[in-house]
């Protein structure tokens, strides 16, 4: 059975990475929530993503700025007066929203080349919280996973794509991955067999159309990372399962 998780939480029409787009997520029959991580100038883990609009293209990066300071940024600013007030979260707040039943994604992106040491401050908070059994990271910085796996090996890793990759399920289990991801339209049949072969799975992302769906279901997706979990969850109302 194909595995739904919200990508950014419910980050249609809602900030991503947002308590609102947590909570909304959690509204729909999903299976966990993807999350991005950074950290601020005063090392605190939060959740944001380097493009989102609501800080990046406002401020550029957390790091430049103290966790006070990112809290007074109005997350919900463009999104509507329901969304008004939205701030940005510490990881901690973020995954004390999540149902212990869920599981976490965190997405650490371009992970030390931006964030120095990055993923040492998220494992030791994983560990302090024994959530590491429960929880996968996501990353373009195939070495920074690979580190991950050596620390901690119950840790899942997937190593990301954002491009075509002549042997993307070479480069996962050189850094001893337990899967790729990439954006939708890079993955083939092909690719996905080869993943399987490995014992590796596969993550697709974003998706928020039906079709897209359907495709991924046909070349054997085991994780789709959706925006839309309302979607999601009028397709499985529908009784279309995948």
């Amino acid at each position: 059975m194909m595995k739904f998780i919200a990508y950014k939480g419910h980050s249609v029409k809602i900030p991503p990475n947002s308590k609102a787009a947590i909570e909304a997520a959690l509204e729909n029959d999903i299976d966990g929530i993807y999350l991005d991580v950074n950290y601020t100038k005063d090392e605190c883990l939060v959740c944001n993503g380097e493009l989102d609009n609501s800080i990046a293209s406002l401020l550029g990066l957390t790091s430049s700025y103290n966790l006070n300071e990112l809290k007074k940024i109005d997350l919900g600013e463009g999104y509507g007066s329901r969304y008004k007030g939205e701030r940005i979260l510490m990881l901690t707040e973020a995954i004390s929203l999540i149902d212990e039943k869920k599981e976490i994604f965190l997405g650490l992106a371009s992970g030390s080349r931006r964030f120095p040491n990055i993923e040492e401050r998220v494992l030791d908070l994983l560990e302090e919280n024994n959530l590491t059994e429960r929880t996968s990271i996501v990353s373009l910085d195939h070495l920074a996973l690979k580190w991950l796996k050596k620390m901690n090996s119950s840790l899942k890793t997937f190593a990301m794509h954002y491009a075509r990759f002549a042997k993307p399920v070479d480069f996962a289990m050189d850094v001893m991955a337990d899967g790729i991801a990439s954006y939708y339209y890079l993955l083939t049949s092909f690719v996905v067999e080869a993943a399987h072969r490995e014992l590796l799975d596969v993550i697709a992302f974003p998706i928020n159309n039906p079709s897209v769906l359907n495709e991924m279901s046909e070349i054997g997706v085991d994780i789709v990372f959706s925006p839309d979990t309302k979607l999601i969850q009028e397709l499985k109302n529908k009784g279309i399962s995948f």
